[in-house]
């Protein structure tokens, strides 16, 4: 047990993120600002009801030893600008496999900001090596971002 909750996540997990991992900037902003718990408290469902809004907020607590450590979702919306997000010289690629891609930007209509769909993958693969076996959307997301980054910075 850690801080009250079964730690069914491990104490090695709190640990890492105590100390310096590639999650923890990660995990910080879903525990302040999004909020992106993916919970399985519905009844219909084959995960566990562990899994819940509580276990996530005491995950945050025990991680980062802050009581009551919840997002602020609507401060993040409010300034970000959440479905009315106003940018320039960002590319927003998601994927249709990705959990996430029902809160992406989908459609851009900015200008200097496209959203670039990848069929076949999911957020983060455009960041990763390429590979021969990589999807055709993936491979074309990719010259995408290069020719929009390369042209933003010869600006």
């Amino acid at each position: 047990e850690t801080g009250g909750i079964n730690a069914e996540y491990g104490d090695n997990y709190i640990q890492e993120m105590q100390e310096t991992s590639s999650g923890r900037s990660w995990v910080w902003q879903t525990c302040t600002e999004f909020g992106y718990y993916q919970t399985a408290e519905t009844p219909d469902q084959p995960f566990s009801s562990t899994i819940s809004l509580d276990w996530y907020v005491d995950m945050c607590t025990d991680i980062y030893g802050i009581e009551g450590l919840t997002p602020d979702i609507d401060w993040t919306n409010t300034y970000y600008g959440s479905t009315d997000i106003q940018v320039s010289n960002v590319v927003f690629p998601d994927g249709s496999i990705d959990p996430w891609h029902v809160l992406a930007l989908l459609d851009s209509d900015l200008p200097t900001s496209p959203s670039i769909y990848m069929n076949g993958t999911a957020h983060c693969a455009d960041l990763y090596p390429a590979s021969p076996n990589d999807p055709v959307d993936l491979t074309n997301c990719r010259t995408q971002e290069i020719n929009h980054i390369s042209e933003w910075l010869s600006q």
